[in-house]
């Protein structure tokens, strides 16, 4: 089973970051259309970052090392 849940709904924004609609993860988003991500770089008093490594059935880059983070899934607002 592929870890990517290619069903989930995300909400799509414009340049302005109004919501202008929504797409299944699978399909393409056209020009102009965006949707939210967020990358979290955590690191220690020493400097270190914590990484992790992304499992191997991700479609893309799968078993690379990768910062935390996710996306904005569609209709929340948490």
């Amino acid at each position: 089973m592929v870890a990517d849940r290619l069903t989930e709904h995300w909400d799509i924004y414009n340049h302005q970051f109004q919501r202008i609609g929504d797409r299944q993860r699978h399909e393409t988003l056209a020009a102009g259309e965006f949707h939210l991500v967020v990358d979290a770089f955590i690191f220690n008093a020493a400097g270190s970052v914590l990484l992790q490594q992304r499992v191997a059935d991700k479609i893309n880059f799968p078993n690379y090392w990768d910062c935390s983070g996710g996306l904005g899934f569609g209709g929340r607002n948490d």
